[in-house]
């Protein structure tokens, strides 16, 4: 019987602190993220994928955009598929 499992990646580790800070890195590369900035990551147990930490507050000094959203959602997922937290 074939099990239905996934293989995990090796990730590098960084704090919490340089996670934020490299979320914040990459948005600030979009204009349409302007005043928009991750406040923080919450760590979780490893899952199926090698994960030690799972979503981030995105916060806008104005109204978030649809475009910002996405944006600050497709920077989570890149940084989430490589970086674990120490």
């Amino acid at each position: 019987m074939l099990t239905n499992t996934r293989l995990t990646r090796g990730r590098e580790i960084l704090s919490v602190h340089d996670v934020l800070e490299l979320l914040n890195f990459e948005l600030s590369a979009y204009d349409e993220c302007s005043g928009c900035h991750f406040t923080s990551v919450k760590a979780s147990l490893r899952d199926e994928t090698g994960s030690n930490w799972h979503g981030a507050s995105l916060h806008s000094d104005g109204p978030m955009t649809k475009a910002a959203r996405r944006i600050g959602r497709q920077v989570l997922d890149e940084v989430h598929e490589v970086y674990n937290i120490d």
